[in-house]
């Protein structure tokens, strides 16, 4: 694997949707019927639903969710792009303020930084980054959006893309956001 495999997701249609489970005791099965009956009932919010609806994991006390990872595909493109949400403002923060020494650190270029509204009264960064693999010589693209706040992160990223079709992926993605 490239030592650059932070820009390429690895667990393509994986991921794991942190919240609360809204559905009855006769829609689930009990994870463990014993452990439920000597909780309170509040624990609802410590039980995360996959994404996909496979299964769900009550988490032990004392664990906090940190964030979660949305894993996708455009196959006819070669693009895969990721949501990435982080619970905690200074993690998010931190990795924001980060990202551009990241990338020149693992050997990337960067093409393009903004800032943009992207919600009436609500600024996202904008990064567009491009390495070139060593053992095939292709150049590999991503683009990236930052938005405080509700601490999203959007990712897309392709061998043959240019940034121009990954942003308007990017943008797709945001003109579909809810928060």
């Amino acid at each position: 694997m490239p030592k650059h495999h932070h820009l390429i997701p690895l667990a393509v249609f994986l991921g794991v949707l942190a919240m609360p489970l809204h559905s009855t005791a006769q829609q689930w099965p009990e994870l463990n019927p014993g452990l439920r009956a000597t909780q309170a009932s509040n624990d609802r919010a410590n039980v995360l639903q996959d994404a996909f609806g496979r299964f769900s994991i009550q988490i032990p006390s004392g664990v906090v969710p940190m964030g979660s990872t949305y894993n996708m595909v455009i196959a006819d493109e070669k693009i895969h792009i990721s949501v990435i949400t982080a619970s905690q403002d200074e993690m998010f923060n931190m990795n924001l303020e980060n990202f551009p020494e990241m990338v020149r650190q693992m050997g990337a270029e960067m093409e393009a930084q903004d800032t943009f509204e992207v919600r009436k009264g609500l600024s996202a960064r904008y990064f567009a980054a491009s390495i070139r693999d060593p053992q095939s010589e292709r150049r590999m693209r991503s683009v990236h959006v930052f938005i405080p706040g509700p601490n999203i992160w959007l990712q897309a990223t392709g061998p043959d893309a240019d940034t121009r079709t990954l942003s308007a992926h990017v943008q797709k993605f945001l003109d579909g956001l809810r928060f």
